[in-house]
């Protein structure tokens, strides 16, 4: 029973398991989404900043 529970959990929560965890490094390692996420708290900044 709790095999099962455990098994649902990292259905819920794909990062925690080693798939959904690999998956997210290769997007991470992904030069565009390096260059959003490093330059989307700039942009926020300066909307807040601008309103």
């Amino acid at each position: 029973m709790q095999k099962r529970e455990f098994a649902f959990d990292c259905n819920r929560h794909p990062l925690r398991s080693p798939a959904g965890a690999s998956a997210m490094q290769k997007i991470a390692q992904h030069k565009t989404v390096r260059y959003l996420s490093e330059k989307l708290p700039i942009l926020l900044a300066a909307l807040i900043e601008y309103t």
